[in-house]
């Protein structure tokens, strides 16, 4: 009855494995395997250690076979499924897009959009036609100019709506510091006009950036090291966390006193190359 423990076991397949269901009851009831979907399970144990968008993915899969044809994932399981970064998104149910007008429901674990797919080419013409004159134009506009590729994380794209909203000159990103020597000095999230530093504190990143044998504890005290190096050259170095892009006023307030007190440093910066365009594919599940 062995099977792989991160793996989702199904009903039936359990009861192929020779599970009865007086046995998968018990298990399920002593808290040894949790319920993903109705009628699949997973070890209590890699439940626990999932992130809230791979426990999606699971959901995602126990979902999937009970699905009509004409749906396909949408809103933010489509985002999970393409790996796209999400904020504080509800992710307890799996939301799919049907191919009719009418008949959108919300259950326990699914959520089934509505939207009637057009299949004439005089239709989508049609649509660009109206586009023009859409109130809403302007807007999809200007996120369209705003967008930028070099934005690494979900809260660096959140602090240059930050900063764009508080009325300050949206940064350079991705930048590269030279000393005098031109020795490279380190790798900054943002920069104003190559005199400001801004670095977004997301935490994770310490984690994400560890090199081979590296503690976290090391690779803070290799970030400390590289802010003061930083500011030796005349830098001005702000940071700013998750929850000052709940409560913006303070950063923003830090951001206009280092630009008001701000003098050329010794060094430059470079902006960094976008990364490598990766294909986005349609993916089938």
């Amino acid at each position: 009855m062995e099977h792989d423990p991160g793996a989702m076991l199904r009903r039936q397949e359990a009861l192929g494995r020779g599970y009865s269901d007086d046995e998968i009851r018990r298990l399920y009831t002593r808290g040894e395997w949790q319920r993903i979907g109705r009628g699949a399970y997973l070890s209590a144990a890699v439940c626990s250690a999932l992130g809230d968008e791979e426990r999606h993915r699971f959901l995602i899969d126990s979902t999937l076979h009970a699905l009509s044809d004409d749906a396909v994932l949408s809103h933010q399981s489509a985002a999970v499924v393409y790996g796209l970064p999400l904020w504080r998104t509800a992710l307890d149910r799996v939301h799919v897009t049907r191919n009719r007008r009418g008949g959108g429901r919300v259950k326990r674990r699914i959520t089934v959009h509505c939207a009637p797919i057009g299949d004439r080419v005089a239709v989508v013409d049609a649509e660009l036609a109206l586009a023009a004159r859409r109130h809403g134009i302007d807007a999809a506009r200007r996120v369209v100019h705003f967008v930028s590729g070099h934005s690494e994380s979900v809260g660096e794209s959140r602090s240059r709506v930050m900063l764009a909203r508080a009325g300050l000159a949206v940064p350079s990103q991705q930048g590269e510091v030279f000393d005098p020597g031109g020795r490279r000095v380190g790798r900054v999230d943002f920069h104003f006009d190559g005199i400001v530093l801004g670095e977004f504190d997301g935490r994770v990143k310490y984690g994400r950036l560890l090199k081979p044998g590296q503690s976290p504890g090391d690779a803070v005290f290799a970030e400390k090291q590289r802010e003061d190096a930083l500011r030796d050259l005349g830098y001005q170095v702000v940071r700013w966390t998750w929850d000052d892009l709940e409560s913006p006023s303070q950063a923003v307030d830090r951001v206009r006193r280092a630009i008001a007190r701000a003098e050329s440093p010794r060094g430059w910066v470079v902006q960094a190359p976008l990364p490598s365009a990766q294909p986005l594919t349609v993916r089938s599940l």
